[in-house]
């Protein structure tokens, strides 16, 4: 399973994915500054206000909300704007 749990913009998708990873106890919140630092993969769509999207898979579901589970989706929104690598 690999679902997205949108945001409306970059800054509370990484917030979302710090707090997570502060709880989860990875190496770099342990003290360790080249460890393991975040623990989802995020997506910025490109353009002036762009929304970002955390991925979120089988192994981290158990570490989103269940307001976060109801929102998750299976692809990103139709009008995502992809960067013009991503095309």
């Amino acid at each position: 399973m690999k679902k997205y749990l949108i945001f409306n913009s970059p800054e509370d998708a990484w917030n979302r994915n710090e707090e997570a990873s502060r709880a989860a106890g990875l190496t770099y919140y342990e003290g360790d500054p080249t460890g393991c630092r975040w623990l989802w993969t995020i997506e910025t769509e490109d353009g002036e206000s762009p929304r970002s999207a955390i991925w979120i898979t089988d192994e981290s579901y158990d570490r989103i909300t269940t307001e976060e589970q109801d929102a998750l989706v299976d692809e990103l929104p139709s009008d995502w704007k992809y960067t013009p690598l991503e095309v």
